[in-house]
């Protein structure tokens, strides 16, 4: 990843990020090694993490996952309120548009489908904490993947892994403590072969 800063600089067909003028510290981020597969390189970017690694045959492979500053070592013991609470004085729809806004940017940023799930469950566990309905975020997150079919569209149509065929399922899991993910796992890999 510390190839693609610079413009000038060129990686698996990709231009850099910033002009050269611009003078980039070197990060160092040794707590995310122990969440990423072996043999990747992993860079947090805002709320993002791009995660980069080489396939066996040699090919670059680019990720994303959500990246939640709150995980780094500095940030222990402190709390820090992310929603508002279900019985605050705001007006009911923003109370009600949080579930939305925060899927619809776990949509947009997440590009692995068991680490959507994961984080939607993280979601809806974080609202519930904070005296949501559980049924009803889990009804939402329904409706909300059934009017964007597009969301993993691909995985969710999958005979290799028909899990993902009922993401809403998957959820529920996670939320039953019943499947934990694996931030070590290679991510899956989408080929003809793995598409109806």
């Amino acid at each position: 990843i510390s190839r693609l800063l610079s413009v000038d600089q060129r990686y698996a067909g990709m231009h850099g990020l910033y002009p050269t003028s611009l003078q980039v510290e070197p990060q160092s981020h040794p707590h995310l090694q122990t969440q990423i597969p072996a043999g990747t390189t992993a860079m947090p970017f805002l709320d993002i993490l791009l995660i980069l690694r080489t396939t066996p045959s040699g090919d670059a492979r680019i990720t994303t996952r959500l990246y939640d500053k709150r995980v780094q070592p500095v940030f222990d013991g402190v709390r820090l309120s992310r929603f508002i609470g279900a019985d605050s004085n705001v007006n009911e729809a923003s109370k009600r548009n949080i579930f939305t806004g925060q899927f619809h940017r776990l949509r947009r940023v997440v590009m692995e489908v068991e680490n959507f799930v994961f984080e939607s469950a993280n979601l809806i566990a974080a609202l519930t904490q904070m005296g949501y309905s559980r049924a009803r975020l889990i009804r939402d997150c329904a409706r909300v993947l059934e009017a964007t079919p597009q969301a993993y569209y691909i995985q969710r149509r999958q005979r290799q892994h028909p899990e993902y065929a009922d993401l809403v399922g998957l959820i529920r899991q996670y939320l039953a403590r019943r499947r934990h993910f694996d931030s070590t796992a290679v991510p899956l890999e989408l080929t003809q072969t793995h598409h109806w």
